[in-house]
């Protein structure tokens, strides 16, 4: 499929954001007597009824510099 690199990273980045600074980050929060973000959600939120949007927002770094650009250009023009 011709889309498949895009999805494939929007999948990606959408894991990474999930794991809210991984296991380290997590520690951090608890450490400080805080609970995550999305445990707070849930808290506050009935369940299955909060809808997330915007999830994928900001500025992505890689621990290896900048992603390269996908080799694809799926303009119409």
């Amino acid at each position: 499929m011709v889309w498949e690199p895009e999805i494939d990273e929007m999948k990606r980045r959408r894991a990474f954001a999930e794991q809210m600074g991984g296991e380290a980050g997590i520690a951090e929060q608890r450490r400080r007597g805080k609970l995550t973000v999305r445990e707070r959600i849930d808290l506050m939120t009935d369940a299955g009824s909060f809808q997330e949007i915007g999830q994928l927002a900001g500025a992505a770094t890689y621990e290896n510099g900048p992603r390269p650009p996908l080799q694809h250009d799926h303009r119409p023009w």
